[in-house]
C-alpha cells in the first residue's frame, strides 16, 4: 500500500493501523509533506515514507526494494 497520510475521509495513519492489523506483512508506504510524520508512521508500523514532494525515483527506489526484492 502507498498512502498519502493527510486525506479526507479516512486519515493515512487510520489506514496504516487498519491494514497492519488485518495483514501485518503488507507492505506500506506513506507520504507527507510534514517531515515530523515519518516518525509517527514508522513507530506505528509503516515500512517506508516519502517526503512530499519527492522524486520520482525514491518512489521506484523503495518499490524496488520492498516489491522486487533489493
Amino acid at each position: 500500500i502507498i498512502s498519502d497520510i493527510d486525506m479526507p475521509d479516512m486519515s493515512g495513519m487510520t489506514l496504516l493501523k487498519r491494514a497492519k492489523q488485518k495483514s501485518p506483512d503488507t507492505i506500506f508506504i506513506a507520504m507527507s509533506g510534514v517531515p515530523e510524520h515519518e516518525a509517527i508512521v514508522k513507530d506505528k508500523g509503516a515500512d517506508g515514507f516519502l517526503g512530499k514532494p519527492f522524486d520520482i525515483n525514491d518512489l521506484f527506489d523503495l518499490v524496488q526494494y520492498y516489491v522486487v526484492g533489493s
